[in-house]
């Protein structure tokens, strides 16, 4: 006869880790819009591109959209815009320093 190994059922720790309602408040108050996390994936992992990178890689947004958003991002400082004078001009963005040292 074949024996019935018994079920271990899953240990239920007694801590339930909550978050902190204000801090996710605070972080959906600051990254609003659409595309808003797609840009700050994008930017995370490409670390300083140029706006037409960004374009490229986020093909299902609009110019005016992304710029948009990028806009709105840099004006609540989580990103920094970079202008080079060089020609042709151009721009790159950047997670803010305040914001780098958040993210650990």
């Amino acid at each position: 006869m074949a024996k019935e190994r018994e079920m271990k059922k899953p240990k239920q720790t007694k801590k339930i880790l909550r978050m902190d309602r204000t801090f996710l408040q605070k972080v959906t108050t600051l990254i609003q819009g659409k595309w808003s996390v797609d840009i700050l994936f994008m930017l995370f992992f490409l670390k300083e591109p140029y706006y037409n990178e960004l374009r490229r890689s986020l093909p299902e947004i609009n110019s005016r959209t992304l710029t948009d958003r990028l806009y709105t991002l840099e004006k609540k400082e989580i990103i920094k815009r970079k202008v080079q004078t060089e020609r042709p001009i151009r721009v790159t963005y950047k997670f803010s320093p305040l914001h780098v040292s958040t993210m650990g």
